[in-house]
């Protein structure tokens, strides 16, 4: 029998501290990804976080994100 895969929801909050590498949080949420990713997990999100995402990121980085 195959082994499960782990999937995980990446949630807008660490997306957006992924890419904005300004973020207190960026050396955590690419740790979390980073090791999920080691891991053999699928990471998913969906296109209303990824607009989260991008709302919460354009007044801080600019639109070039």
């Amino acid at each position: 029998m195959p082994a499960a895969i782990k999937k995980i929801f990446i949630h807008s909050s660490v997306l957006a501290a992924f890419v904005d590498r300004g973020s207190r949080d960026h050396s955590k949420a690419s740790k979390a990804i980073e090791d999920a990713a080691s891991l053999g997990c699928r990471l998913y999100t969906s296109t209303q976080v990824i607009a989260e995402a991008y709302d919460s990121l354009t007044p801080e980085v600019g639109v070039t994100v």
